[in-house]
């Protein structure tokens, strides 16, 4: 067993790899798009070989993040796997993210983020050591009738068709109500939801994002995401900006909204820190939605300092988008 950092050459080792272990195959444009150079940098990506058989490989991406009041470059953990006959060897898997992680500190990192499922939270907050802020509570509704017509007085809902100024606008007046997120700039979301591939996989249901923008009196204050996911179900995959309750309640049934004109029978989204600081818990609930646990986990681990930031859940404001997995 030996490991190596990942070259051009390793890239059908790895897609057959998540093949094998995942059962779906990754299309070129998304392999272009999450594996490849991204805006914010290169992503740190490990591979253990048993001789010339590729048998683990593990990836950690950068994202720009706002930590209080400066940004910094903060890694995601995702894509984590090991060959179907080498399963179950934790000792395995355990030394390939110790070894990724040793990179990632030569390289200027400190802190990762991930959302780990049941398979391998234990390798996470147990064996790795991760900070471990819980499972994630995701609100889910069924949608099977037409939602309640949409007043909004002075809010006005507009489809875009890709972020601009105005997204940036939002940004800078509201970035400074959370301490820890995902830089939320036209930059990163046009990265995030606009070029984001629609078939990442073979023979596998789409992926469509559709963002909206709210303004009041024709000032942006919000912008939300949802995600169509085939004709299965749709996610609000993100959302900032003013969420105040008129700003809450358009979101919800904007989206409702959405899935019944598009015969969705299902949507869903994920609590966040700042929903124990607004009625968004009240207002959903209110609607009928009944709150869940996600398949999801949430947690960081700091790899060369110790900052109390993030040692808190309620500091971090987070959404599915910021998970690899939606």
């Amino acid at each position: 067993m030996h490991f190596s950092n990942f070259e051009n050459q390793d890239k059908n080792n790895v897609i057959n790899l998540f093949e094998k272990v995942f059962e779906k195959k990754i299309t070129q444009e998304f392999w272009d798009w999450r594996y490849g150079m991204s805006p914010f940098g290169n992503p740190i990506q490990s591979l253990l070989w048993n001789e010339n058989e590729l048998v683990g490989f593990y990836m950690i991406n950068p994202l720009p993040m706002k930590i209080q009041d400066r940004i910094e470059n903060v890694l995601l953990s995702m894509s984590m796997m090991i060959h179907p006959n080498y399963q179950g060897l934790g000792i395995h898997i355990a030394s390939l993210a110790k070894f990724t992680f040793e990179n990632a500190i030569k390289q200027g990192y400190n802190l990762i983020m991930s959302f780990p499922n049941e398979l391998s939270y234990k390798l996470h907050f147990g064996i790795l050591g991760w900070k471990d802020f819980g499972r994630i509570i995701e609100y889910k509704k069924q949608i099977n009738t037409q939602p309640n017509s949409i007043e909004f007085s002075n809010y006005t809902v507009e489809k875009i068709k890709k972020f601009d100024n105005e997204t940036n606008l939002i940004w800078n007046k509201y970035q400074n109500e959370h301490q820890i997120m995902i830089q939320r700039t036209s930059d990163f979301l046009n990265w995030r939801f606009i070029l984001h591939p629609k078939t990442p996989y073979e023979n596998y249901p789409s992926y469509e994002y559709i963002p909206f923008i709210i303004k009041k009196n024709s000032e942006p204050i919000a912008y939300f995401v949802i995600k169509k996911f085939g004709q299965e179900k749709c996610h609000i995959v993100d959302y900032f900006g003013m969420l105040d309750n008129e700003v809450i309640r358009i979101i919800l049934l904007t989206a409702e909204s959405f899935c019944y004109e598009n015969n969705i029978p299902f949507l869903s989204f994920w609590e966040n820190s700042k929903m124990n600081q607004t009625n968004f818990r009240t207002i959903s609930t209110k609607n009928g939605y009944l709150q869940d646990h996600s398949h999801c986990f949430f947690g960081c681990k700091q790899l060369n300092s110790n900052n109390i930031l993030y040692e808190e859940k309620s500091n971090f404001f987070i959404t599915m988008a910021d998970s690899d997995i939606f």
